[in-house]
């Protein structure tokens, strides 16, 4: 895994030893399943704002189209 990427791991286990622990898997958070929207927003949020890598660059826009 790129040591640069931030990621959230997601169960339905919770006794998974990598949901109790999940930076020793190179983790930065958890999100436990069920999940609403909501919740995962802000892991995503809360993942991002220790790291400004998150916020994609006007290049990395360029091909994007919105609704």
């Amino acid at each position: 895994m790129d040591p640069k990427a931030r990621a959230i791991v997601s169960s339905g286990y919770s006794t998974d030893p990598i949901m109790a622990n999940p930076t020793a898997y190179g983790f930065i958070g958890v999100l436990p399943k069920p999940f609403r929207l909501e919740e995962v927003a802000e892991a995503v949020k809360k993942a991002c704002s220790e790291d400004l890598s998150c916020s994609p660059g006007r290049e990395e826009l360029s091909g994007v189209t919105g609704p």
